[in-house]
């Protein structure tokens, strides 16, 4: 189900990637803000999902506040906040 939907005019507005129940590479253009169209991208992902069968979508994205448009989008397509993810690193 490697499908990707872009938005696009004569410049890219914004593209999503779903694949085996998630959303992978996702991005809407700055240039583009409030125009709906992370919810439209998303709720194409979700729609995508369901026609394949699958039960339970999900996304990943970081608590920051850079993230929190996209936070936004996610919540208007009705994904609930779960687990925030925590990354651990250990230099080699």
């Amino acid at each position: 189900m490697r499908k990707r939907f872009t938005a696009t005019t004569d410049r890219l507005r914004g593209l999503v990637t779903p694949w085996a129940g998630r959303i992978y590479l996702n991005a809407v253009n700055a240039d583009c803000p409030g125009e709906g169209l992370g919810e439209k991208l998303y709720a194409f992902a979700l729609r995508r999902m369901k026609e394949a069968g699958m039960k339970l979508a999900t996304v990943g994205t970081s608590g920051d506040d850079a993230h929190a448009p996209a936070r936004r989008a996610f919540e208007k397509v009705e994904f609930a906040a779960a687990i925030l993810p925590l990354n651990l690193y250990k230099s080699t």
